[in-house]
């Protein structure tokens, strides 16, 4: 198998919980940005803001879910710790 091979990785692997919760967190905010786009309007511009958006949380999520990588877990207090959105 070359390296190209697993770039779409076939192979599904179970998720760590703090890799599942980092990637709830990527898609939460990434749709939350999609969602404030929609509020402001339709132009060529805010278009393209929306797939960059869609590609960013596409390539973090690739980072997390990538084989032999470990999301460390959040450290309490400060503005990253609650990257979950509201409950």
């Amino acid at each position: 198998m070359s390296a190209g091979d697993d770039a779409v990785r076939k192979e599904h692997r179970e998720l760590h919980p703090t890799e599942k919760a980092a990637v709830s967190a990527v898609k939460y905010f990434g749709q939350t940005l999609i969602d404030t786009c929609d509020t402001l309007g339709s132009s060529r511009e805010l278009s393209i803001a929306k797939t960059k958006a869609e590609e960013a949380v596409m390539w973090a999520v690739k980072h997390i879910t990538a084989r032999g990588r470990r999301v460390p877990a959040r450290r309490r207090g400060g503005a990253a710790a609650s990257v979950t959105g509201p409950r």
